[in-house]
This record gives structure tokens, sequence and C-alpha cells, in this order.
């Protein structure tokens, strides 16, 4: 799992799908639209389904 932050609009997000993420990458922020093409804004954490 990936938590992606917005530095135009300071949000800090993750989003959870079952798609190919290959294909289905989040390259705008949803929140206010700007570019997320950086990969240093990138964090991995773990993830488990009981949270």
């Amino acid at each position: 799992m990936k938590v992606i932050v917005c530095d135009v609009c300071e949000a800090e997000f993750y989003i959870k799908h079952n798609m190919d993420e290959n294909y289905y990458r989040v390259i705008h922020c949803p929140f206010c639209g700007a570019d997320l093409h950086d990969e240093e804004l990138k964090d991995e954490i773990e993830w488990s389904d009981d949270e």
C-alpha cells in the first residue's frame, strides 16, 4: 500500500483497488487535481485487512 502526499493541498491518502497498478496509477490528486508524478511523494506502508 502506498501513502500518497499532495504538495499542493497537503492531503495524505491511499487508494486501494484490485486492478493492475502498472496500468492504473494515481497520477492526479483526487482532492485538488494536481499532478502526482513524483515517485518520492509515495511511501510504502504495510496494510492488513484487519485495520
